[in-house]
């Protein structure tokens, strides 16, 4: 019985899905540039995680599970908050 239950509820977390979006930033040259964007980023409700890395121009974003989080979206978020978008890359 308990290997049919752990076997249902791996099925039921095999339909999770996070992914895991490195956006190149253009624009970043402080500590404060970093708070911004992160911040911006953190209001999304797809978003689980922000990682700002300011000498890298990087931003890392880990999604919450079956949320999406479009190109489009990303793009309007960073050029709102005052930077370029330079490069966006997704992984699982």
């Amino acid at each position: 019985m308990k290997k049919v239950f752990f076997a249902l509820c791996m099925l039921a977390l095999g339909g999770l899905h996070a992914e895991t979006i490195r956006i190149g930033v253009n624009g970043m040259v402080c500590a404060f540039c970093c708070e911004g964007i992160e911040r911006a980023l953190k209001k999304q409700p797809e978003v689980a995680s922000v990682q700002v890395d300011l000498y890298g121009k990087m931003v890392t974003i880990d999604t919450k599970s079956n949320a999406n989080l479009s190109d489009a979206q990303i793009n309007k978020i960073v050029t709102r908050a005052g930077y370029e978008v330079t490069s966006i890359e997704r992984t699982d």
